[in-house]
């Protein structure tokens, strides 16, 4: 959508721009009609039109180099380009996997993060022995756009291969990093306003406040979590209420060795309607923390309580 906005406002002005550079509002293309208040404004003049300050792209023409990001066991997978036109979904990275080992494979992503947050992503491409598969990781613009991600600089994530037909794991790569052509000039952003609900240092989750939109499921509150830890770590929620009801929320985000993600406590409609809560002004819940690999028990907090100002 932000791509649609800005060709139109770029015909409209008639202008080219170009570089790698962040978005403004398009409001500052608008030009006034000159005013009518004497018979010397219908003359011909030849003065220059009035200067405005440029606006700058909202989508950039962001690159990568190509690039084998992994080869292992007769297994080769090379990044080809960014492409940030074509999804439905949102950008997407491109990836050439070919396949030269005699088992029919499953190549996944996992562990996605864009400049250092944790996003939603999609990637699930099926090669044949001997044979070649042109596919994608896609990015959920949706994600990005709640993370505050304006540019993608740097990507970070972890293949997972397994065998099609018994789903036996051949392969959890090692972490693999791509940067774009953006990744020396843009600096990420992290918003973590809002109240601190537990600060243990290893991990910080903040609460950002009820969520605006509207969910499919019901109501949701809005986490920023942050992990400092050199290991990932799941969070998930226990022994929850709602203004005194005990209501089970979905919480269950996995955030990756120093990195941040902004996620959502939801809860179904179908229990707030069960226990007549129209309007939520206290929960209260605690925290289930466990290493991501091993399901090892990290902490269980105290109770904690979000309240919502009226």
């Amino acid at each position: 959508m932000k791509r649609k906005l800005l060709c139109t406002i770029l015909i409209a002005t008639i202008l080219s721009f170009t570089g790698c550079s962040s978005s403004n509002s398009a409001s500052q293309n608008e030009v006034s009609p000159p005013a009518n208040n004497s018979v010397e404004n219908e003359k011909e003049t030849s003065e220059e039109p009035q200067e405005t300050e440029e606006p700058t792209p909202a989508d950039e023409n962001i690159t990568i180099e190509e690039t084998i990001v992994f080869e292992q066991d007769g297994i080769k997978i090379t990044a080809n380009s960014f492409d940030n036109s074509n999804s439905l979904f949102g950008p997407e990275i491109k990836f050439l996997i070919e396949n030269d080992s005699e088992r029919n494979i499953t190549v996944q992503a996992r562990n996605v993060s864009i400049n250092g947050y944790m996003v939603d992503s999609s990637m699930s491409a099926d090669v044949m022995p001997q044979k070649k598969n042109n596919d994608s990781l896609t990015f959920m613009e949706s994600s990005l756009e709640q993370c505050g991600i304006e540019k993608i600089a740097e990507i970070e994530f972890s293949f997972h291969i397994f065998d099609s037909d018994s789903w036996d794991d051949i392969i959890n790569s090692d972490m693999i990093t791509l940067k774009t052509s953006c990744a020396e000039t843009y600096v990420q952003n992290y918003d973590d306003s809002g109240e601190v609900i537990y600060d243990g240092g290893d991990f910080r989750i903040i609460s950002k406040g009820l969520s605006e939109d509207t969910s499919l499921f019901g109501p949701s509150v809005i986490l920023y979590i942050e992990n400092n830890m050199d290991e990932g770590i799941t969070i998930q929620a226990r022994d929850t209420s709602i203004n005194g009801y005990m209501i089970e929320p979905t919480l269950s985000p996995e955030i990756a060795p120093h990195k941040r993600i902004v996620t959502t406590m939801t809860f179904f409609e179908s229990d707030m309607e069960e226990n007549q809560i129209e309007k939520i002004e206290a929960i209260e819940t605690s925290f289930h923390v466990f290493y991501t690999d091993g399901w090892d028990n990290i902490i269980d907090t105290e109770p904690l309580t979000i309240n919502f100002t009226p």
